[in-house]
């Protein structure tokens, strides 16, 4: 049983000896949360329900839209080590130097105005490149989720950036091609 305030919860035998099995719940964390903020990006998804079966009728319980976030963002605010931190982020990578293998290599970009070194984590990225869905050019612009590491500083107790990776690509912008003026 779990008390918060006045409600108690009452979590079935099973259920809690099934929760003490999982070896590292922190990664279950994580893909939980990777999924509601995959889910918040698609505007065509408006709830999640849980259901035992595929073939039931109804779902056992569903998740709305508006909560995705909240769940998304839970990970991040668990996590056990207080001076160290990450922060999801969707924003604009200028690219300037490519890594064409999967794996660790970090790509150069421009994030911010800042120089930036960051592998990108997406492997349906990686998928589509392979396929030649993206080339790129000089000055060509990512749509990402990046992911900036954080480091509290003993000193100051600010927490200052310390490490980065793009972990989904949502899009590239091509920079406008220059005319030739003769044509």
């Amino acid at each position: 049983m779990i008390t918060t305030g006045s409600d108690r919860i009452i979590i079935p035998k099973a259920t809690w000896e099934a929760k003490e099995k999982i070896k590292n719940p922190k990664v279950i964390e994580h893909h939980i949360s990777t999924a509601f903020s995959v889910m918040a990006e698609d505007p065509s998804v408006s709830d999640f329900g849980i259901a035992s079966s595929l073939s039931d009728p109804s779902p056992i319980g569903t998740i709305n839209r508006s909560q995705f976030a909240a769940i998304a963002r839970q990970y991040e605010e668990k996590e056990d080590d207080k001076n160290k931190k990450f922060q999801d982020e969707r924003t604009k990578l200028t690219v300037l130097k490519l890594v064409f293998e999967r794996g660790n290599r970090k790509w150069q970009f421009v994030w911010n105005g800042i120089r930036i070194s960051a592998p990108i984590k997406s492997d349906e990225f990686f998928d589509k490149l392979a396929t030649r869905e993206y080339d790129f050019s000089q000055g060509d612009v990512l749509d990402v989720t990046l992911r900036v590491h954080q480091v509290r500083d003993e000193i100051s107790g600010v927490f200052i950036n310390s490490d980065y990776e793009v972990i989904a690509v949502h899009g590239l912008e091509k920079m406008p091609r220059q005319r030739d003026l003769l044509r």
